[in-house]
């Protein structure tokens, strides 16, 4: 995550954009042997801590809550036509952008429709999923980064005039401010699962109202990688007003049982687990099995540095945790503790991993 270098200004969820809701986490979901080494949330343990950091922006008129298994949002009457949102941003982890992964989640989205237009072009209330690659979370500043949302809105039709209409679409934002719609139309579902995936080695965010490889057509946004270097990025999901909306109730925007298919999680909790002795990457609170927090899950058993390679570096790693070790990584033989014979196991399996 990078600081940004351009004066603040809050990013909208879905201001001018439209689209589908998702939220959440979740290691890879292939377990087996009856494992429950997973990472996701149903939103069902009356707190939203640790897995999110949640919180309003300035003068927000939307608040978010947990209840009857969901995340709710509701909001009172938004009388100015500058953007008032309540957020849930993933605290202590961050998906990793040099492989690919995916989420999906339950969402509903039936707000009542804005009335009235104040000093803007358009009014907007809805839910969405945001990708923050650089930006400052707890001001839910978006430098570089993504949202995808689901909305009502009143918009301008050159041919109809005043409409409403229930939108989706995806948009990106640099230095703190939006650019055009990837993707805009309308949505004729109000509750549904969504699923948003990434592909690496194109740099490109898929959605789709169907699994990864199901549908024949996803809508895309494509040039992630253009937007940001970014290795890592916090993925989130909030609700937002735009203009002249009325109140609504905390049940007229919510999200539940949001999951990770497959991806690796990165940064200060994420971690790793072990179930029927596979390594899975996850987050602490999801863990039933053995936990190593701060560990990656490396495919050879010699690669004590988990790079995916034996190096130099696989060495250094051993000589700096050298002596008892319990359960370390560095530990490649598991006897407890880090010792010559650990340097001669990784010698020995030099041409392996």
């Amino acid at each position: 995550m990078l600081a940004p270098r351009h004066t603040p200004a809050r990013w909208a969820w879905g201001a001018a954009i439209g689209a589908v809701s998702l939220l959440g986490i979740a290691s890879s979901s292939a377990l087996g042997g009856g494992g429950t080494c997973v990472v996701w949330d149903d939103f069902n343990n009356g707190t939203f801590a640790p897995t999110w950091l949640t919180g309003p922006t300035a003068g927000s008129v939307v608040y978010l809550g947990e209840a009857a298994g969901k995340a709710q949002f509701g909001g009172t009457q938004n009388l100015t036509f500058g953007m008032s949102m309540a957020y849930a941003w993933s605290d202590g982890w961050l998906v990793d952008m040099t492989t690919d992964w995916a989420v999906q989640a339950d969402w509903h989205c039936l707000p009542p429709a804005p009335d009235a237009i104040i000093g803007v072009n358009w009014s907007e209330v809805g839910i969405a999923f945001g990708l923050m690659m650089e930006g400052i979370p707890e001001q839910s500043y978006m430098h570089r980064g993504l949202t995808i949302s689901a909305h009502r809105a009143l918009l301008y039709d050159d041919v109809n005039g005043w409409q409403h209409f229930n939108g989706e679409g995806i948009n990106f934002w640099m230095n703190g401010t939006f650019g055009s719609p990837v993707s805009w139309f309308e949505r004729i579902w109000t509750t549904n699962t969504v699923y948003i995936w990434y592909d690496a080695s194109a740099g490109v965010i898929f959605y789709d109202d169907l699994p990864p490889g199901v549908g024949a057509w996803p809508a895309y946004a494509a040039g992630v990688d253009q937007w940001s270097a970014a290795t890592s990025a916090l993925i989130a999901f909030g609700g937002y007003s735009f203009g002249a909306v009325p109140a609504f109730s905390s049940t007229s925007l919510t999200a539940d049982n949001g999951c990770m298919l497959y991806g690796r999680l990165v940064g200060p909790r994420a971690g790793a687990c072990v179930v029927d002795g596979q390594c899975f990457d996850t987050v602490v609170e999801s863990c039933a099995g053995e936990f190593t927090l701060g560990a990656g899950c490396c495919d050879c058993q010699w690669d004590a540095d988990c790079s995916t390679e034996l190096s130099a570096s696989d060495l250094e790693v051993l000589i700096n945790a050298w002596g008892v070790c319990p359960g370390c990584r560095e530990d490649v033989d598991g006897s407890g503790v880090v010792d010559v014979r650990d340097v001669l196991l990784v010698l020995e399996h030099w041409d392996d991993c």
